[in-house]
Protein backbone atom coordinates (compact mmCIF):
# COMPACT_ATOMS: atom_id res chain seq x y z
CA UNK A 1 0.00 0.00 0.00
CA UNK A 2 1.52 3.32 -1.07
CA UNK A 3 1.65 6.19 1.40
CA UNK A 4 -0.81 8.97 0.64
CA UNK A 5 -0.57 12.56 1.85
CA UNK A 6 -3.15 15.27 2.50
CA UNK A 7 -2.21 18.93 2.91
CA UNK A 8 -3.28 22.45 2.01
CA UNK A 9 -1.75 24.63 -0.68
CA UNK A 10 0.31 27.54 0.60
CA UNK A 11 -0.74 29.71 -2.35
CA UNK A 12 -3.33 31.01 0.12
CA UNK A 13 -0.65 33.09 1.85
CA UNK A 14 0.60 36.47 0.68
CA UNK A 15 4.20 37.18 -0.24
CA UNK A 16 6.56 36.24 -3.05
CA UNK A 17 10.00 36.03 -1.39
CA UNK A 18 11.47 33.16 0.60
CA UNK A 19 11.21 35.26 3.77
CA UNK A 20 7.45 35.43 3.23
CA UNK A 21 7.30 31.67 2.71
CA UNK A 22 9.24 30.97 5.90
CA UNK A 23 7.02 33.36 7.85
CA UNK A 24 3.92 31.57 6.54
CA UNK A 25 5.41 28.24 7.61
CA UNK A 26 5.99 29.60 11.12
CA UNK A 27 2.61 31.34 11.45
CA UNK A 28 0.37 28.85 9.65
CA UNK A 29 1.82 25.56 8.38
CA UNK A 30 3.57 24.66 11.63
CA UNK A 31 0.59 25.15 13.99
CA UNK A 32 -1.80 23.63 11.46
CA UNK A 33 0.46 20.62 11.03
CA UNK A 34 0.77 20.17 14.79
CA UNK A 35 -3.00 20.15 15.21
CA UNK A 36 -3.95 18.21 12.09
CA UNK A 37 -1.30 15.50 11.77
CA UNK A 38 -2.09 12.14 13.35
CA UNK A 39 -0.16 10.42 16.14
CA UNK A 40 2.65 12.96 16.08
CA UNK A 41 3.55 12.22 12.47
CA UNK A 42 5.30 14.90 10.46
CA UNK A 43 2.95 17.03 8.37
CA UNK A 44 3.58 17.36 4.64
CA UNK A 45 3.29 20.90 3.31
CA UNK A 46 2.11 22.05 -0.10
CA UNK A 47 4.71 24.71 -0.86
CA UNK A 48 3.99 27.62 -3.16
CA UNK A 49 7.18 29.22 -4.41
CA UNK A 50 6.87 32.27 -6.65
CA UNK A 51 9.67 33.08 -9.10
CA UNK A 52 11.24 35.49 -6.60
CA UNK A 53 11.53 32.78 -3.92
CA UNK A 54 12.83 30.26 -6.45
CA UNK A 55 15.53 32.69 -7.57
CA UNK A 56 16.55 33.39 -3.96
CA UNK A 57 16.80 29.69 -3.11
CA UNK A 58 18.71 28.93 -6.31
CA UNK A 59 21.32 31.65 -5.85
CA UNK A 60 21.76 31.22 -2.09
CA UNK A 61 22.15 27.60 -0.94
CA UNK A 62 22.21 28.73 2.68
CA UNK A 63 18.58 29.83 2.32
CA UNK A 64 17.61 26.38 1.09
CA UNK A 65 19.26 24.82 4.13
CA UNK A 66 17.49 27.33 6.37
CA UNK A 67 14.14 26.40 4.81
CA UNK A 68 14.86 22.71 5.27
CA UNK A 69 15.89 23.24 8.88
CA UNK A 70 12.79 25.32 9.61
CA UNK A 71 10.57 22.54 8.34
CA UNK A 72 12.45 19.83 10.23
CA UNK A 73 12.32 21.78 13.48
CA UNK A 74 8.53 22.04 13.09
CA UNK A 75 8.08 18.38 12.08
CA UNK A 76 7.18 19.34 8.53
CA UNK A 77 8.33 18.09 5.14
CA UNK A 78 7.68 19.08 1.54
CA UNK A 79 6.20 16.60 -0.92
CA UNK A 80 4.38 18.86 -3.38
CA UNK A 81 4.74 22.35 -4.79
CA UNK A 82 2.52 24.82 -6.61
CA UNK A 83 4.50 26.46 -9.43
CA UNK A 84 1.42 27.77 -11.26
CA UNK A 85 1.31 31.47 -10.20
CA UNK A 86 4.64 32.97 -11.26
CA UNK A 87 4.32 36.31 -9.49
CA UNK A 88 2.06 38.17 -7.08
CA UNK A 89 -1.12 36.23 -6.35
CA UNK A 90 -2.91 38.26 -3.68
CA UNK A 91 -3.95 41.87 -3.21
CA UNK A 92 -3.59 42.92 -6.87
CA UNK A 93 -5.57 42.28 -10.04
CA UNK A 94 -4.43 38.87 -11.24
CA UNK A 95 -7.09 37.77 -13.77
CA UNK A 96 -5.54 36.14 -16.90
CA UNK A 97 -2.03 37.31 -15.94
CA UNK A 98 -1.89 34.21 -13.74
CA UNK A 99 -1.16 32.23 -16.93
CA UNK A 100 1.88 34.36 -17.80
CA UNK A 101 4.58 33.60 -18.56
CA UNK A 102 2.83 30.94 -20.61
CA UNK A 103 4.35 27.58 -21.48
CA UNK A 104 5.53 28.84 -24.87
CA UNK A 105 8.00 31.11 -23.03
CA UNK A 106 11.46 30.11 -21.82
CA UNK A 107 10.84 32.01 -18.59
CA UNK A 108 8.15 29.51 -17.59
CA UNK A 109 10.35 26.55 -18.46
CA UNK A 110 13.35 27.85 -16.49
CA UNK A 111 11.19 28.70 -13.46
CA UNK A 112 9.80 25.16 -13.50
CA UNK A 113 13.24 23.56 -13.82
CA UNK A 114 14.51 25.54 -10.84
CA UNK A 115 11.41 24.66 -8.83
CA UNK A 116 12.03 20.97 -9.50
CA UNK A 117 15.66 21.26 -8.42
CA UNK A 118 14.51 22.76 -5.12
CA UNK A 119 11.79 20.20 -4.44
CA UNK A 120 14.20 17.35 -5.17
CA UNK A 121 16.47 18.64 -2.41
CA UNK A 122 13.58 19.03 0.05
CA UNK A 123 11.80 15.74 -0.68
CA UNK A 124 12.42 13.05 1.98
CA UNK A 125 13.97 9.77 0.85
CA UNK A 126 10.94 7.73 1.92
CA UNK A 127 8.44 9.66 -0.24
CA UNK A 128 7.89 7.88 -3.56
CA UNK A 129 7.67 11.01 -5.73
CA UNK A 130 7.32 14.76 -5.54
CA UNK A 131 4.73 16.69 -7.53
CA UNK A 132 4.67 20.17 -9.03
CA UNK A 133 1.39 21.62 -10.30
CA UNK A 134 1.68 23.98 -13.24
CA UNK A 135 -0.42 26.00 -15.66
CA UNK A 136 -2.10 24.66 -18.82
CA UNK A 137 -0.65 25.40 -22.25
CA UNK A 138 -2.44 28.70 -22.79
CA UNK A 139 -5.52 30.83 -22.20
CA UNK A 140 -7.94 30.30 -25.08
CA UNK A 141 -8.90 33.97 -25.40
CA UNK A 142 -5.32 34.76 -26.39
CA UNK A 143 -5.82 32.60 -29.49
CA UNK A 144 -2.18 31.51 -29.50
CA UNK A 145 -0.75 28.24 -30.90
CA UNK A 146 0.59 25.75 -28.40
CA UNK A 147 3.26 23.91 -30.40
CA UNK A 148 6.05 25.66 -28.49
CA UNK A 149 4.31 24.88 -25.22
CA UNK A 150 4.36 21.17 -26.11
CA UNK A 151 8.05 21.43 -26.88
CA UNK A 152 8.70 23.07 -23.51
CA UNK A 153 6.68 20.53 -21.52
CA UNK A 154 8.80 17.78 -23.08
CA UNK A 155 11.96 19.76 -22.30
CA UNK A 156 10.77 19.98 -18.68
CA UNK A 157 10.25 16.20 -18.59
CA UNK A 158 13.79 15.68 -19.87
CA UNK A 159 15.09 17.98 -17.14
CA UNK A 160 13.17 15.99 -14.52
CA UNK A 161 14.75 12.82 -15.83
CA UNK A 162 18.10 14.46 -15.12
CA UNK A 163 16.92 15.54 -11.68
CA UNK A 164 16.21 11.93 -10.76
CA UNK A 165 19.62 10.88 -12.03
CA UNK A 166 21.30 13.60 -9.95
CA UNK A 167 19.27 13.55 -6.73
CA UNK A 168 17.61 10.13 -6.82
CA UNK A 169 14.20 11.80 -6.53
CA UNK A 170 11.37 11.47 -9.02
CA UNK A 171 9.56 14.76 -9.54
CA UNK A 172 6.33 14.73 -11.58
CA UNK A 173 5.23 17.90 -13.37
CA UNK A 174 1.43 17.99 -13.18
CA UNK A 175 -0.45 20.02 -15.80
CA UNK A 176 -3.57 21.60 -14.35
CA UNK A 177 -6.57 21.93 -16.65
CA UNK A 178 -8.54 25.10 -16.05
CA UNK A 179 -11.79 26.58 -17.43
CA UNK A 180 -11.16 28.94 -20.32
CA UNK A 181 -7.75 27.42 -21.04
CA UNK A 182 -6.31 24.69 -23.23
CA UNK A 183 -6.68 22.05 -22.04
CA UNK A 184 -9.74 22.55 -19.84
CA UNK A 185 -11.86 19.39 -20.14
CA UNK A 186 -10.97 15.73 -19.73
CA UNK A 187 -11.30 15.06 -23.51
CA UNK A 188 -8.95 18.00 -24.16
CA UNK A 189 -6.45 16.63 -21.62
CA UNK A 190 -6.49 13.28 -23.39
CA UNK A 191 -6.06 14.98 -26.76
CA UNK A 192 -3.21 17.11 -25.38
CA UNK A 193 -1.31 14.09 -24.11
CA UNK A 194 -1.80 12.47 -27.50
CA UNK A 195 -0.12 15.51 -29.05
CA UNK A 196 2.68 15.37 -26.48
CA UNK A 197 3.32 11.71 -27.29
CA UNK A 198 3.31 12.36 -31.01
CA UNK A 199 5.80 15.22 -30.46
CA UNK A 200 8.30 13.03 -28.61
CA UNK A 201 7.04 12.35 -25.09
CA UNK A 202 8.32 8.79 -24.77
CA UNK A 203 7.10 6.34 -22.10
CA UNK A 204 10.38 6.93 -20.26
CA UNK A 205 9.80 10.69 -20.21
CA UNK A 206 6.11 10.38 -19.36
CA UNK A 207 7.23 9.06 -15.99
CA UNK A 208 7.82 12.74 -15.18
CA UNK A 209 4.70 14.32 -16.69
CA UNK A 210 1.14 13.94 -15.46
CA UNK A 211 -1.80 16.05 -14.44
CA UNK A 212 -3.09 17.91 -11.43
CA UNK A 213 -6.79 17.06 -11.14
CA UNK A 214 -8.58 20.07 -9.66
CA UNK A 215 -12.06 19.00 -8.62
CA UNK A 216 -13.54 22.51 -8.77
CA UNK A 217 -12.29 23.03 -12.32
CA UNK A 218 -13.76 19.78 -13.61
CA UNK A 219 -17.02 20.34 -11.74
CA UNK A 220 -17.34 23.77 -13.39
CA UNK A 221 -17.23 21.85 -16.68
CA UNK A 222 -20.16 19.69 -15.45
CA UNK A 223 -17.95 16.59 -15.59
CA UNK A 224 -18.58 13.48 -13.53
CA UNK A 225 -15.47 13.35 -11.36
CA UNK A 226 -15.28 9.56 -11.08
CA UNK A 227 -15.78 9.06 -14.81
CA UNK A 228 -13.15 11.71 -15.59
CA UNK A 229 -10.54 10.04 -13.36
CA UNK A 230 -11.28 6.62 -14.86
CA UNK A 231 -11.02 7.99 -18.39
CA UNK A 232 -7.69 9.69 -17.72
CA UNK A 233 -6.28 6.58 -16.08
CA UNK A 234 -7.48 4.31 -18.89
CA UNK A 235 -5.62 6.54 -21.34
CA UNK A 236 -2.38 6.07 -19.43
CA UNK A 237 -2.31 9.60 -17.98
CA UNK A 238 -0.91 9.72 -14.46
CA UNK A 239 -2.78 11.84 -11.94
CA UNK A 240 0.14 12.98 -9.82
CA UNK A 241 -1.84 15.33 -7.64
CA UNK A 242 -5.49 16.00 -6.77
CA UNK A 243 -6.55 19.44 -5.61
CA UNK A 244 -9.68 19.14 -3.51
CA UNK A 245 -11.78 22.23 -4.03
CA UNK A 246 -15.39 23.22 -4.63
CA UNK A 247 -16.99 25.53 -7.19
CA UNK A 248 -19.98 27.81 -6.84
CA UNK A 249 -23.39 26.65 -8.13
CA UNK A 250 -26.39 28.88 -8.86
CA UNK A 251 -29.68 28.52 -10.71
CA UNK A 252 -29.71 30.73 -13.81
CA UNK A 253 -32.60 32.87 -12.66
CA UNK A 254 -32.90 36.58 -12.01
CA UNK A 255 -32.30 35.88 -8.31
CA UNK A 256 -29.35 33.61 -9.08
CA UNK A 257 -27.75 36.20 -11.33
CA UNK A 258 -28.19 38.87 -8.65
CA UNK A 259 -26.21 36.68 -6.25
CA UNK A 260 -23.60 35.99 -8.92
CA UNK A 261 -23.12 39.73 -9.42
CA UNK A 262 -22.20 40.06 -5.72
CA UNK A 263 -19.18 37.81 -6.35
CA UNK A 264 -17.85 39.87 -9.27
CA UNK A 265 -14.56 40.97 -7.73
CA UNK A 266 -11.44 42.38 -9.36
CA UNK A 267 -8.67 39.99 -8.29
CA UNK A 268 -9.24 36.65 -10.02
CA UNK A 269 -10.93 35.31 -13.11
CA UNK A 270 -14.20 33.55 -12.28
CA UNK A 271 -14.90 31.51 -15.39
CA UNK A 272 -18.57 30.56 -15.54
CA UNK A 273 -20.27 27.73 -17.41
CA UNK A 274 -23.99 27.66 -18.15
CA UNK A 275 -25.72 24.33 -18.78
CA UNK A 276 -29.19 24.63 -20.21
CA UNK A 277 -32.10 22.30 -19.51
CA UNK A 278 -31.41 20.45 -22.78
CA UNK A 279 -27.71 19.99 -21.91
CA UNK A 280 -26.19 22.74 -24.07
CA UNK A 281 -23.02 24.32 -22.68
CA UNK A 282 -22.11 28.02 -22.82
CA UNK A 283 -18.89 29.45 -21.39
CA UNK A 284 -17.75 32.87 -20.15
CA UNK A 285 -14.24 33.85 -19.04
CA UNK A 286 -15.51 35.95 -16.13
CA UNK A 287 -18.67 36.93 -14.28
CA UNK A 288 -19.49 40.11 -16.28
CA UNK A 289 -19.67 38.05 -19.49
CA UNK A 290 -21.71 35.34 -17.74
CA UNK A 291 -24.28 37.92 -16.69
CA UNK A 292 -24.87 38.54 -20.40
CA UNK A 293 -25.80 34.91 -21.14
CA UNK A 294 -29.16 34.53 -22.87
CA UNK A 295 -31.72 33.62 -20.25
CA UNK A 296 -32.53 29.89 -20.30
CA UNK A 297 -35.32 28.44 -18.19
CA UNK A 298 -34.02 25.59 -16.06
CA UNK A 299 -30.34 26.41 -16.68
CA UNK A 300 -27.62 26.11 -14.06
CA UNK A 301 -24.48 28.17 -13.57
CA UNK A 302 -21.19 26.83 -12.24
CA UNK A 303 -18.54 29.35 -11.31
CA UNK A 304 -14.79 29.13 -10.79
CA UNK A 305 -15.02 30.79 -7.40
CA UNK A 306 -13.69 28.43 -4.75
CA UNK A 307 -16.19 27.89 -1.94
CA UNK A 308 -14.64 26.58 1.31
CA UNK A 309 -15.20 22.82 1.36
CA UNK A 310 -16.86 22.61 4.76
CA UNK A 311 -19.30 25.47 4.17
CA UNK A 312 -22.86 24.68 3.14
CA UNK A 313 -24.10 27.90 1.50
CA UNK A 314 -27.67 28.91 2.23
CA UNK A 315 -30.48 29.91 -0.08
CA UNK A 316 -29.89 29.70 -3.82
CA UNK A 317 -26.10 29.62 -3.57
CA UNK A 318 -24.69 26.10 -3.75
CA UNK A 319 -21.37 24.28 -3.91
CA UNK A 320 -19.99 21.24 -5.71
CA UNK A 321 -18.38 19.91 -2.51
CA UNK A 322 -20.90 17.06 -2.27
CA UNK A 323 -19.42 15.56 -5.46
CA UNK A 324 -16.19 14.85 -3.55
CA UNK A 325 -18.07 12.50 -1.21
CA UNK A 326 -18.89 10.04 -4.00
CA UNK A 327 -17.87 6.44 -3.34
CA UNK A 328 -17.25 6.00 -7.06
CA UNK A 329 -14.88 8.98 -7.04
CA UNK A 330 -12.92 7.52 -4.12
CA UNK A 331 -12.69 4.15 -5.88
CA UNK A 332 -11.45 5.79 -9.09
CA UNK A 333 -8.83 7.82 -7.22
CA UNK A 334 -7.60 4.76 -5.33
CA UNK A 335 -7.20 2.89 -8.62
CA UNK A 336 -5.39 5.82 -10.25
CA UNK A 337 -2.30 5.52 -8.06
CA UNK A 338 -2.38 9.18 -7.03
CA UNK A 339 -0.68 9.78 -3.67
CA UNK A 340 -0.88 13.56 -3.30
CA UNK A 341 -4.03 15.37 -2.16
CA UNK A 342 -4.23 19.08 -1.44
CA UNK A 343 -6.99 21.43 -0.30
CA UNK A 344 -6.68 24.41 -2.63
CA UNK A 345 -9.17 27.08 -1.64
CA UNK A 346 -7.14 30.26 -2.18
CA UNK A 347 -10.10 32.66 -2.22
CA UNK A 348 -10.48 33.23 1.53
CA UNK A 349 -10.11 37.01 1.37
CA UNK A 350 -12.43 37.52 -1.59
CA UNK A 351 -14.87 34.96 -0.18
CA UNK A 352 -15.06 36.92 3.07
CA UNK A 353 -15.48 40.25 1.31
CA UNK A 354 -18.09 39.04 -1.18
CA UNK A 355 -20.11 36.78 1.12
CA UNK A 356 -19.92 38.93 4.24
CA UNK A 357 -18.23 36.12 6.19
CA UNK A 358 -15.37 36.68 8.63
CA UNK A 359 -13.53 33.36 8.53
CA UNK A 360 -10.18 33.21 10.29
CA UNK A 361 -7.72 31.80 7.76
CA UNK A 362 -6.08 29.32 10.14
CA UNK A 363 -9.40 27.93 11.35
CA UNK A 364 -10.66 27.86 7.78
CA UNK A 365 -7.69 25.81 6.60
CA UNK A 366 -8.10 23.36 9.48
CA UNK A 367 -11.81 23.11 8.72
CA UNK A 368 -11.08 22.21 5.11
CA UNK A 369 -8.46 19.63 6.02
CA UNK A 370 -10.78 17.92 8.49
CA UNK A 371 -13.64 17.93 5.97
CA UNK A 372 -11.43 16.57 3.19
CA UNK A 373 -10.01 13.81 5.39
CA UNK A 374 -13.42 12.68 6.58
CA UNK A 375 -15.37 12.98 3.34
CA UNK A 376 -12.87 12.06 0.62
CA UNK A 377 -9.29 11.23 1.62
CA UNK A 378 -10.18 8.49 4.12
CA UNK A 379 -12.46 6.86 1.55
CA UNK A 380 -9.63 6.76 -1.00
CA UNK A 381 -7.40 4.99 1.51
CA UNK A 382 -10.17 2.51 2.38
CA UNK A 383 -10.48 1.61 -1.32
CA UNK A 384 -6.80 0.71 -1.79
Amino acid sequence: MSKKFLTYCMNVHKGEGIGDVMQAITDFAAPIGKEFSLFGERFGVGLRLAAKAVDELTTNPFLLQALLQLMRSNRLFAFTMNAFPFGTFHGVQVKDEVYRPAWDMEERLEYTKRSANILAQLLPDNVEYGSISTSPANFKAWNEPHAKAIENYIAAAKHLQGVEEKYGKRIVLCIEAEPGCYPETTPELIDFFKQLREAGLTPELERYLGICFDTAHQSVEFENLAAAVRELTSNGIFIGKVQLSAAMVLPDTAEGRAILAQYNESTYLHQTVQRTADGAINRADDIPQALEFASQEGAELRVHFHVPLYITPTGLLGSTAEELKSAAFAEALAASGCQHFECETYTWEVWNSCSGAAIDIKEGLLGELRWARENCFSKVIENE
